[in-house]
């Protein structure tokens, strides 16, 4: 197997932690307020006890191959048809998501900052960064999110405190918004913004010590399922579900109420960089996964003459979408939706497929 660096427990858990709550800054409020109305927090919470679940299948298929990735896993007992199955849907998947990601943020970015601003070169300069961070791997990624998590926590903490003035307990009533019934059926399809923990699996062979992986997990979905709870809830407080889930760029709009007297306006310039922070941490985070799930699906000892390759067809998938309404349409209705089918089947299927190949052995 490839060797792609090593990384620590709090690198590994800071970086999936940003991977996570990434979406707080594109569509994740305004998802929630359309799929639960008011009670889009408490989807939000079951979305977190879901994760938690998945964690623990992470950590159980890890104790079973030490040191082996998903990818090799699967090609250890399943042949090298399960090794291509598995590497080809984890790379198809993060080449769609990252692909689609980088739509948001470069519409995210010219609808806010660069109006003027063509979405080809905006997205040009995001490309170009994320492949150089990629290209030297997760060690590279793992500690920088170890530098950019403090401000991203920090950041997104401050504005909710800055907004306490603007929110009214009152929207929070009728508690279970739509009903009881829709609140759990949109927690449970909304715990598909955990699905990048996937990336744990590919992971495996790069942190330090192996028993680890599962404190890894459960706390990097935690930290980002906390915040991702507070920013939902912090977005409902601020605006009544009609205008809450019409907003296009919730986030940008919570940081525009912000108000600290008649010279410190315009504040939310401060909070962009938070926006631009997270997007190069998550897309470098997906050309890297990609890269690594069709190098490992192929056997291939280096994964880093794909990166440049991988960057370009993530480019252009991209570049699909006619705008941002079609590029969030489909992350949500897709992605956002049926990704949970990711997070909880794919470590399911490898644990049942190493029972039967362990009793196989013994039998």
């Amino acid at each position: 197997m490839m060797h792609t660096g090593y990384v620590g427990s709090k690198e590994a858990r800071s970086f999936l932690a940003i991977v996570f709550s990434a979406s707080i800054a594109l569509t994740l409020p305004q998802d929630l307020a359309l799929s639960a109305g008011r009670a889009g927090w408490l989807s939000m919470v079951i979305a977190l006890l879901v994760a938690l679940l998945a964690c623990a299948l992470f950590s159980r298929i890890a104790e079973l191959a030490p040191g082996n990735s998903v990818i090799a896993m699967a090609g250890q007992w399943w042949g090298s048809a399960g090794r291509w199955i598995v590497g080809v849907m984890l790379w198809g998947y993060f080449v769609l998501i990252t692909a689609l990601v980088t739509r948001a943020f470069v519409e995210a970015v010219i609808g806010t900052i660069l109006p003027r601003t063509p979405a080809h070169v905006v997205m040009f300069l995001f490309m170009a960064v994320t492949v150089y961070i990629a290209y030297y791997g997760i060690e590279t990624l793992s500690r920088l999110s170890q530098l950019v998590a403090v401000v991203l926590l920090v950041g997104f903490l401050l504005l909710l405190v800055a907004d306490l003035g603007w929110m009214d307990h009152r929207y929070l009533y009728p508690v279970l918004g739509p009903g009881l019934g829709t609140v759990v059926a949109a927690g449970v399809a909304k715990s598909s913004y955990f699905s990048e923990l996937v990336l744990l699996g590919l992971m495996f062979p790069s942190i330090r010590v192996v028993r680890d992986s599962g404190r890894i997990a459960r706390g990097a979905v935690w930290i980002a399922g906390v915040l991702m709870i507070l920013m939902v809830l912090g977005y409902t407080l601020s605006f009544p579900p009609p205008s809450g889930a019409d907003n296009p760029f919730p986030f940008y709009q919570l940081a525009r109420l912000v108000y600290l007297g008649r010279f410190m306006q315009r504040m939310e310039a401060i909070f962009d960089v938070l926006w631009v922070l997270s997007a190069v941490i998550y897309i470098a985070a997906g050309l890297w996964a990609a890269t690594q799930s069709l190098a490992q699906a192929g056997d291939l000892p280096v994964y880093r003459p794909l990166v440049f390759a991988t960057a370009a067809l993530v480019y252009g998938v991209a570049s699909l979408p006619a705008d941002y309404v079609q590029t969030a349409d489909l992350t949500n209705r897709y992605l956002r939706t049926w990704g949970w089918v990711m997070l909880l089947g794919l470590p399911a299927v490898l644990w049942v497929g190493a029972v039967i190949s362990r009793r196989r052995r013994e039998g």
